[in-house]
């Protein structure tokens, strides 16, 4: 885990000028490593992204439309496979997501901390939170 200094840790009451300053000057000051942190999980997800984009409408692959309009559009297998689709790409993103929310927040304790991690280490550290941002997210979803 990546140990927080409680000697560098300032935690007195500040006013919200104060807060979005500290935090400005954070990511400003360590904004080359937190880019880092975001790039690792969102270049792979954007290139498939875009290699799938280009794929599905560049007219070279059968398109989801043909495949509607050559079968029956209510059979059963038409509708199981568009839902299983959107349930794979939102779990998919949804996990991604919670990943890099995790190792940002992971980094950015341990620069609080005066700590200086690095990208992997941010993720090795946050992937063991991810179970409980997922929990949380799913109690502020159900609220």
């Amino acid at each position: 885990m990546i140990p927080v200094a409680a000697s560098s840790t300032n935690l007195r009451p500040r006013s919200l000028p104060e807060l979005l300053d500290a935090g400005v000057a954070l990511y400003r000051d360590h904004f080359l490593h937190f880019l880092a942190v975001t790039a690792v999980i969102n270049l792979p997800l954007g290139l498939l992204n875009a290699v799938a984009s280009s794929i599905l409408f560049s007219g070279q692959a059968p398109s989801f439309g043909d495949f509607v309009f050559t079968a029956d559009p209510f059979a059963p297998e038409v509708i199981l496979a568009g839902l299983a689709g959107v349930v794979i790409l939102w779990l998919l993103g949804a996990l991604a997501g919670t990943l890099g929310l995790a190792a940002l927040l992971c980094s950015l304790q341990a620069r609080l901390g005066g700590e200086r991690p690095g990208v992997l280490e941010a993720y090795r550290v946050g992937l063991r939170r991810v179970p409980s941002l997922i929990g949380t997210r799913l109690l502020l979803c159900h609220n």
